[in-house]
C-alpha cells in the first residue's frame, strides 16, 4: 500500500512540480529523495530487529541520509511560482511537510541506532 502510494504521489508531483533530469541517466531529485527514503525504512526497520545486521544497516542508512538531507533542502525549497495555482500550490506544501515529517522520524530513529548498537 505505501509503495502504491508513492509511486501515485511521484506521479502526481511529475506533473505539478518541474522536475530536472540529469545527464547520464540519473534520476530526478524527489525520485531519487523517495526511493532512499523506502531504503532507510528498510535498512532501519531491519536493524531494529536485528542486532546483527545493526551497525551495517545504521551505517548503511547514514550514508544514504546524507545526501537525502540535501535533496530534501532543495525539494522543501520550491517556489511558489513554479506551480500551476495556489490549489497545486498548497498540495505541495502539505506533501513536502509529509515528507519534512517522515525523514524527521528516520534520522531520529538512525540517531538511536548509532547508539545502541
Amino acid at each position: 500500500m505505501f509503495l502504491r502510494m508513492c509511486a501515485y504521489l511521484s506521479l502526481i508531483l511529475s506533473f505539478v512540480i518541474p522536475i530536472q533530469s540529469y545527464a547520464g541517466g540519473k534520476h530526478s531529485p524527489l525520485l531519487v529523495l523517495i526511493s532512499n527514503k523506502l531504503k532507510i525504512e528498510k535498512l532501519v526497520t531491519a536493524a531494529e530487529e536485528n542486532t546483527e545486521v545493526c551497525k551495517t544497516n545504521t551505517d548503511q542508512a547514514w550514508q544514504l541520509l546524507k545526501p537525502s538531507l540535501h535533496m530534501l533542502r532543495e525539494y522543501s525549497q520550491e517556489k511558489e511560482g513554479n506551480y500551476l495555482n495556489q490549489e497545486t500550490y498548497a498540495n505541495s506544501l502539505e506533501q513536502r511537510a509529509k515528507m519534512l515529517h517522515n525523514f524527521s522520524e528516520l534520522m531520529d530513529r538512525v540517531f538511536h541506532l548509532k547508539e545502541t548498537c
